[in-house]
This record gives structure tokens, sequence and C-alpha cells, in this order.
């Protein structure tokens, strides 16, 4: 009898056994409870470089720490260019880790400012080809009013150098040594020595006749 009790026993134990493994498995669906979560997945991930542009570089590149990378150290190098004195004639380019420097050639040197003498000089020169108005001097129009036209003067001769000409220009005045009041006009380029033009002046007074 007691051999029958114990055969029952064990054929109650596989029976439950059995029962419980064909269970749903914990934290399936029907089977949760607050001990459950959900599965925390994330997408792979680049690493972060450093810009493909002219003139950077990368230092260090970027590193994984675990949970995501670290940022690269980067340097920027700017282009290369001549100095002020110079002119380029080719410039600088990237090779993928430096500039190759640009091609350079010195500036021609800005002529110097003619002097208030030189210019007069000049004017004096083209004033005497006219011969016969006596010799002008090299001095500025000094205490004798600006010819104008149709007014206390009036335009006799002249000559030009430079044809249609329409930049800027310096004047100067100059008059006749000899006392006649006989007045000579020069026009240069502006911050030049070149003669534009150059215009012969008398005095003429209008009497309304």
């Amino acid at each position: 009898m007691k051999l029958l009790r114990r055969i029952g026993l064990l054929l109650c134990l596989a029976f439950a056994s059995g029962t419980s493994i064909a269970g749903p498995a914990r934290c399936s669906p029907g089977n949760q409870d607050s001990s459950c979560v959900g599965m925390i997945t994330t997408a792979w991930q680049a690493p972060p470089t450093c810009p493909t542009d002219a003139g950077w570089t990368t230092v260090a590149a970027a590193q994984w720490i675990g949970s995501q990378y670290s940022a690269p150290q980067c340097n920027y190098q700017a282009p290369l260019t001549c100095p002020s004195d110079y002119a380029q004639t080719s410039a600088a380019y990237w090779t993928g880790s430096a500039w190759v420097p640009p091609v350079c050639v010195p500036r021609a040197p800005v002529p110097p400012q003619p002097t208030l003498p030189q210019l007069s000089g000049v004017c004096s020169s083209a004033l005497n080809e006219f011969g016969v108005y006596s010799t002008f001097s090299t001095a500025l129009l000094d205490g004798l009013p600006q010819p104008v036209r149709y007014g206390g003067y009036q335009p006799s001769q002249g000559t030009t150098f430079v044809k249609n000409y329409t930049g800027a220009f310096d004047t100067i005045w100059a008059y006749d040594a000899n006392g006649s009041g006989n007045v000579g006009e020069c026009d240069f380029q502006a911050g030049t020595a070149t003669l534009i033009d150059v215009v012969y002046w008398f005095p003429w007074q209008y009497d309304g006749g």
C-alpha cells in the first residue's frame, strides 16, 4: 500500500513539473510583471570626422569611449597670400595636407608725385613753342585772375597732346615774364607730369558792342 502511494506521488510531481515547463516564458505576452523591461537597442554610430574643405587637417581622430565617439581634433590652415608689395600670378592650392605657396612677383614701384617746379618747367616749355608770345615764367599764376572764356581773357592758341582724355587732371597757370599779361594754361594727367593740353590766353575786354 505504501508502495502505491509513493508511485502516485511521483506521478503527480512529474505531471506538475511538465505543466510548469510547458507554460509561457516569463516576460512574454501574457506573462509579464513590473520587473519586465523592453529591450534597449541603438543604431550603429559613424565616427565624426574633420571637414574635408581645403585647409583642414585631422590632428587626432575620434575615439570610441564606450557609449559614443569623442570629437576629433581638427586644425585649419588659411591659404597663403602674397605680401602687399607683391602681385600674385598664381594662387596657392591645397594638396590635402598643406598649402603650396602662390607665385608672387614684385609690384612695379609707384612713381613719385611730380613737384610743382617740374610741372611748371614742362608747362613753360610747351608754351614757349608758340614762339611769338615771349617767355613764360615757371611760377604759378600769381595775383592774376584765372582766365574765363568770354570774360577777362580770350583763348588764342592751344595744343592737345592726349586725345579724348576723360580722366582727372591737374591744372597750373603760367604768366608772361615780360609783363604782357598773357596767360598760359597747362593740364596734366592727375598725379603725373604727362601733359594733356596747353592753352594760351590773352586779355580781352568785351565792350558790349
